[in-house]
């Protein structure tokens, strides 16, 4: 008999919690090998992953981190034992406490994202995922990092072993590719632009990066700047605006918010040049994705930019404006290195696929079963 693996896909509503949801698990569920696997969604969740060919079970928690903390420390372990599972996995930072080794857990959002909090409120929600998170870890021995870089980070911030990490890196889809099709940055509106793919969040660092543009621009009247991302803090949204028209740069800024996965390719292969400014990440899934599509990067200097772009992407200090603007600079007046940029990100980026992301993740499972004594079909 397969042993169940259930998967806690509550937290996944938006975001990289969705794409790693709909783009991961149905490529761990057709892996199988010996291991059933069921997700657990809301019902605005499940159609799309029966789609995709995922067994799911609709469960309705409550909504808000607290709400959906306290779901997984009380309902979650009932379901598991109700339902037999030998393993719980949460793609989302925190997990059941009472199942300890039961639970496999996947660190994903960075916890740095507090330091460049605006608000009291928003300072308390991040330090409060990062409490929950602790104690998930600590009960679980242990789990699985997005990135080599935010598991050392992990190590000391939470002082557990390294070793107790395992390293399961994020992918891109395979609609991320170089090859031009008709239509590719339709819907940025005229070219050239430069383009930002990112949600609107303090850590983002987004302020910086229109300043970084005004100045790399001035002289290049016929570029513009294109960000794609939902509007998430309002008040930081309000805020980037303001330094815009203050800049006087109004006219050649366009916000595009969210856009689906299928429009993101041709907007990253229209680009003269994708900015990657934000002052922390633990992956850094659109830098794939813009090396993938063959689009000259501008990325931040720091330890996960350095692990994930290598030397496929010009890295610059997210808090030096004059670097940043330099940088794209160079890009926006040199063809050879955006040629050279482009080559290199199309073959660093083959190193990060999903399907890889999914075999590792399975791997991983595999691994926790045996040290439970849990037998799969396949090994039985």
């Amino acid at each position: 008999r397969e042993p169940l693996v259930l998967v806690n896909g509550i937290h996944a509503k938006t975001g990289g919690g969705r794409i790693y949801l709909e783009e991961v698990i149905p490529r761990v569920a057709r892996i199988g090998r010996g291991v059933r696997y069921q997700v657990l969604v809301r019902a605005s969740q499940a159609a799309r992953l029966r789609d995709a060919g995922v067994e799911t079970r609709t469960v309705d928690p409550p909504d808000g981190p607290a709400g959906s903390f306290l779901w997984d420390q009380t309902a979650l372990p009932w379901i598991a034992w109700r339902r037999g599972a030998a393993l719980v996995f949460s793609p989302a930072n925190f997990g059941p406490i009472l199942l300890g080794r039961r639970s496999i857990l996947l660190l994903r959002n960075t916890f740095e994202a507090a330091l460049s909090s605006r608000t009291l409120r928003a300072s308390l929600h991040w330090q409060s995922i990062e409490w929950m998170s602790r104690i998930s870890v600590k009960a679980a021995g242990g789990g699985l990092i997005v990135s080599e870089s935010f598991r050392r980070d992990i190590a000391t911030r939470f002082g557990v072993p390294e070793e107790s990490l395992a390293v399961v890196h994020h992918g891109r889809s395979g609609i991320f590719g170089p090859e031009p099709r008709e239509g590719d940055g339709a819907g940025a509106g005229p070219s050239p632009y430069v383009l930002i793919v990112a949600d609107i969040y303090p850590h983002k660092n987004l302020v910086a990066a229109v300043e970084a543009f005004a100045r790399a621009a001035a002289s290049r009247t016929d570029v513009r700047l294109v960000l794609a991302g939902a509007e998430l803090k309002p008040a930081y949204a309000a805020e980037v605006r303001a330094r815009i028209a203050d800049l006087g740069i109004g006219d050649r800024v366009a916000f595009l918010g969210s856009r689906p996965q299928a429009e993101l390719p041709g907007l990253y292969r229209g680009a003269v040049a994708v900015l990657n400014p934000s002052l922390a990440e633990t992956f850094g899934i659109t830098q794939v994705e813009a090396m993938a599509c063959g689009a000259p990067l501008v990325a931040s200097d720091i330890p996960v930019g350095r692990e994930i772009c290598g030397d496929a992407a010009l890295l610059v200090s997210p808090t030096d404006v004059a670097a940043m603007a330099a940088a794209l600079e160079r890009v926006l007046g040199d063809a050879s290195l955006r040629a050279e940029l482009s080559r290199k990100g199309i073959e660093r980026s083959a190193e990060f696929t999903w399907d890889r992301t999914a075999a590792r993740l399975h791997e991983e499972v595999l691994r926790r079963l045996a040290e439970l004594g849990v037998a799969t079909a396949s090994s039985a």
